[in-house]
């Protein structure tokens, strides 16, 4: 290997999780610029033409550059301040010479500031990621053909093997109830009976734990708060993930942890859990400008990540030959999204759903089958 750019070049580059590289390039790629980076160093907020904003803001900073180093304000003050500047001065020039079409603009966040999202990142992964090596091993449970298309790969450079899964089938079950079309404007009638067949689920299941993805804090709080269970369930607000995890796996069995924050990253094997409650699927947020723009080119933009999501869900609590995770899934809408996108779930989930009409019987526990700990 020769060391001529970055960490050089390389024969092979592996990437694990690669089913997060579209989403990893969109957060690479955007742009933000607080309220305060305006009111402390632009002289105005965008206008429709942003680009030739951006590159008026850039000329200006340039100009602000100069001054902060001519400047005899103290030198810890002035460095800091350079260092804000440079790094501003950085994204407008981004902007500058960003194509306009290709981009959104999402003003009015938090505190006053601008978002840019790249429409299609995936235009960017040759010149980003694909570079400095002759061959790239993309692994991942849940990556799909597709993805290689939003990547904007040629399928004819792309060698696609899908293996079988090394979990026994039997210990892996996907049950699909479907209970409620769950929504925001779903019924108090409907979440009682939504809540109720969780309660049947669990009661059957006290004798080991088990997680429930909530998809949102609210959710979160409202199950706890309309279970028989509710004081077995752990819960947690955005910054206490870490502590609310050290303490379900800590604790006895028949606790719950209930959280939007566990899709992915997090592990549960053996007896941290043993069964998965999937109340509503997670869809992406419609709203946003920059969904809707990427589903004027994409009329299925949102349903692979949907499809990778609820299969990430699953696969907490299932992480060795011997380990089992039960996934009970009670939102309808799964039905029709399954049935239209199918090809955007692996097939070692898809061999794992049954459709049921009646909750199961529980598999035996883990502690009951004597399988320790590890």
């Amino acid at each position: 290997m020769k060391e001529r750019v970055g960490l050089g070049e390389f024969d092979r580059v592996i990437m694990d999780e690669a089913h997060n590289i579209g989403s990893e390039l969109s957060k690479f790629l955007a742009t933000r610029i607080s309220g305060r980076e305006f009111h402390d160093h632009l002289t105005s907020p965008p206008t429709k033409n942003w680009s030739a904003w951006a590159a008026l803001q850039n000329h200006y900073l340039t100009s602000r550059l100069k001054d902060l180093k001519r400047s005899k304000a103290p030198d810890a003050e002035r460095y800091r301040e350079i260092a804000t500047v440079r790094l501003l001065k950085r994204k407008v020039a981004l902007l500058a010479h960003a194509d306009q079409d290709g981009w959104v603009l999402s003003p009015g966040g938090y505190r006053g500031e601008y978002s840019w999202d790249c429409i299609q990142p995936g235009r960017y992964a040759s010149r980003l990621l694909f570079k400095r090596a002759d061959r790239f091993l993309l692994t991942s449970a849940s990556i799909r053909p597709r993805t290689f298309q939003s990547l904007f790969i040629s399928p004819t450079k792309v060698t696609f093997r899908e293996f079988p899964s090394t979990f026994p089938i039997a210990r892996r079950p996907v049950y699909i109830f479907p209970a409620i079309a769950y929504s925001a404007s779903s019924t108090s009638e409907e979440l009682e009976y939504l809540v109720g067949i969780m309660d049947s689920f669990i009661s059957r299941r006290r004798d080991r734990k088990g997680i429930i993805p909530s998809v949102s804090y609210d959710r979160a709080r409202l199950f706890k708060s309309m279970s028989s269970y509710g004081a077995s369930m752990i819960i947690h607000e955005r910054d206490e993930l870490p502590a609310a995890v050290k303490e379900f796996q800590a604790s006895s069995p028949g606790t719950i942890l209930v959280s939007p924050a566990i899709v992915e990253g997090h592990s549960f094997p053996y007896r941290d859990a043993e069964y998965t409650i999937i109340p509503k699927i997670p869809f992406s947020d419609t709203r946003t400008l920059i969904h809707q723009a990427r589903s004027r080119l994409d009329k299925t933009y949102g349903m692979l990540e949907t499809a990778i999501a609820i299969r990430q869900m699953s696969g907490r609590a299932m992480r060795a030959e011997d380990d089992q995770n039960e996934t009970l899934i009670l939102d309808r809408q799964f039905i029709w999204l399954h049935r239209s996108y199918r090809r955007f779930f692996p097939h070692d989930f898809n061999e794992s759903i049954q459709h049921i009409r009646s909750l199961p019987t529980p598999l035996p526990s883990l502690a009951v089958q004597k399988i320790p700990r590890k």
